[in-house]
């Protein structure tokens, strides 16, 4: 085997074995058996997991999962998309289809706590109108409640990912004050159309106020 298949059989050997974090790994002399490779390749392996902070080699202990903070995986993905060149067209449609997606959640779990929190945002990027750059702040922390609300970590984390990618890379062209009027309105009937529970309307509105951005140059 080549190193990178021996690498792809490792990330196979890890998944496939119910490994999470703290666990401990066997020995490298058990290791290498297992893979039909040497000492010093099962070694390198390891290292190589290590450096990607998926692996904690501790002296005289031995090899244990690591523990990965939600962070490092928000960076880690973010980059993998920044490099990757990805179409904006793409992005807003993936963020379209995760915005929507979560419609009938909002519904179900939106509270009064969550609400209040969603209308102060509101509030605050009404008053935020002539500060385009902190309303465009507030603009993503109330998508970002959005999929709080939600309560799923993982639509969290790439709704994260998909929104670092706009801030840094197009959300300039639209930090006017007519912007931030224009997104407020949207956000206040999409809250409205939340609490009323009208899922139908909910998805339009988040279609209407997330599409105009494709048409625009």
């Amino acid at each position: 085997m080549n190193k990178t298949e021996i690498l792809q059989k490792f990330r196979e050997y890890l998944t496939g074995n119910g490994f999470g974090p703290g666990d401990k790994l066997p020995g490298e002399m058990e290791l290498a058996e297992q893979f039909g490779i040497s000492r010093g390749d099962i070694r390198e392996v390891l290292m190589h997991f290590s450096h990607l902070g998926l692996l904690s080699r501790v002296k005289k202990r031995g090899t244990f999962i690591c523990e990965v903070p939600y962070a490092n995986l928000q960076n880690d993905m973010t980059l993998c998309f920044q490099l990757a060149q990805l179409p904006y067209s793409d992005l807003l449609e993936a963020r379209i289809a995760l915005e929507l997606s979560v419609a009938p959640l909002l519904i179900k779990r939106i509270n009064r706590e969550s609400t209040e929190k969603l209308q102060n945002i509101i509030n605050e990027m009404k008053q935020s109108a002539e500060d385009p750059v902190r309303a465009d702040a507030l603009d993503r922390e109330f998508h970002l409640q959005l999929l709080a609300v939600s309560g799923n970590s993982v639509l969290k984390l790439y709704s994260n990912v998909l929104y670092t990618i706009f801030r840094q890379e197009f959300r300039k062209n639209y930090q006017t004050p007519q912007w931030v009027r224009r997104s407020t309105e949207d956000h206040q009937q999409i809250l409205n159309a939340i609490s009323s529970g009208d899922e139908d309307k909910v998805r339009a509105l988040i279609q209407s106020h997330l599409q105009p951005p494709l048409n625009m140059e």
